[in-house]
């Protein structure tokens, strides 16, 4: 279902990391499941489908890099007709919160292309107004950039202080 549903993603910005025609490319969802990142103890990767369809799909990982950090909601997407319903966060983020809690760090990041993500998590991280999204988005501050997987990210990153 995930391949099947991924195939019909061609937009240039994205179709080299989701679609599974470009399986061999290191930065493509199939390679870096096929790669093992998702593995058992170090990850999972979770599908939400309705009626056979994709609707979303979303992983956590240990973040090689620096053990103490968890990456949530990693190579995630959303199917067009489903982002505005927070579906991430109500679904997927419900199954990943029980493996990360050990982790200091809990960072959810997102690169150039969807640079908007990170400017609405300043936005209301600014204002305190988050136009309806789920509380536990309140709790992830902007931290900026960093180098992830050798990669620039922007990085928001989960404040236990006001979540427990």
């Amino acid at each position: 279902m995930l391949a099947a549903g991924l195939a019909t993603v061609w937009d240039a910005n994205i179709a080299k990391n989701y679609n599974p025609a470009h399986k061999d490319d290191p930065a493509n969802l199939f390679y870096i499941l096929d790669a093992g990142r998702y593995a058992a103890g170090r990850g999972d990767y979770f599908i939400l489908e309705q009626h056979g369809q994709l609707v979303a799909c979303a992983g956590w990982n240990a973040y090689d890099l620096d053990p103490s950090t968890a990456l949530v909601l990693t190579r995630a997407w959303t199917h067009p007709r489903w982002r505005s319903q927070w579906v991430l966060a109500r679904f997927i983020l419900p199954l990943i919160w029980p493996a990360v809690q050990n982790y200091d760090k809990i960072w959810l990041t997102c690169n150039e292309h969807n640079a908007a993500i990170y400017r609405w998590f300043e936005y209301q991280h600014r204002t305190g107004r988050g136009a309806g999204a789920p509380t536990v988005y309140k709790n992830f501050k902007p931290i900026g950039r960093h180098c992830v997987y050798y990669t620039d990210q922007y990085v928001v990153e989960f404040g236990r202080d006001e979540h427990e």
